[in-house]
């Protein structure tokens, strides 16, 4: 499924309001800004077992107060993000540095690269070429029959019967929960 022996899983959550998604992110001065990036750094030699962990909060540049909304949905709270988020540029900056200069496979379970993407047009940056060839773990796993296009990085432990990574709507859970996917998948031979 990869073709490098270190594979960097991430995650992001972004702004959003009631109705936003089923009008496919396209509300009146609303945009897709990421508020949290999460990711795990697995070994595909060894059963996708975790070996280093990254999260950060960001703050929004044109939606910078969070949707009451967007609060109960991932339970970040203005506060927090006030407190310890940080902009953008320099989140994926650490993002990037987390995920280090050696061979690595960047992959998420959906979207996640086209809203780094937005969010670097947003502010400006290039779009880094690692994560622009992201490997989508949900297409491929749809595609394998191992899972539905219904089902969201969330709910994967749920609906495989695994035990539960963290709460949900959270990064970096949601990036361990696909990587527990994973595990399940590879023990089953599947991967």
């Amino acid at each position: 499924m990869f073709s490098c022996d270190t594979l960097i899983l991430y995650d992001t959550e972004w702004t959003t309001w009631p109705g936003f998604w089923e009008s496919n992110w396209s509300l009146p001065g609303k945009w897709c800004e990421i508020a949290q990036i999460g990711a795990v750094k697995l070994s595909a030699n060894d059963g996708y077992s975790e070996m280093d962990s990254f999260q950060v909060l960001v703050i929004p540049k044109r939606n910078p107060l969070l949707s009451d909304y967007f609060i109960d949905l991932t339970g970040i709270t203005q506060e927090r993000v006030d407190r310890e988020g940080i902009p953008f540029p320099r989140a994926l900056e650490g993002f990037l540095s987390f995920a280090g200069n050696g061979p690595a496979e960047y992959s998420c379970y959906g979207g996640d690269a086209d809203k780094i993407r937005r969010n670097c047009d947003i502010h400006g940056i290039p779009f880094p070429s690692a994560i622009r060839h992201s490997v989508d773990i949900r297409r491929n796993l749809i595609d394998r029959g191992l899972t539905k296009p219904e089902w969201f990085s969330s709910d994967l432990t749920l609906k495989l019967g695994l035990q539960k990574e963290g709460v949900s709507h959270d990064a970096l859970c949601d990036a361990r929960t696909v990587a527990s996917a994973l595990r399940y998948f590879r023990q089953q031979g599947l991967v």
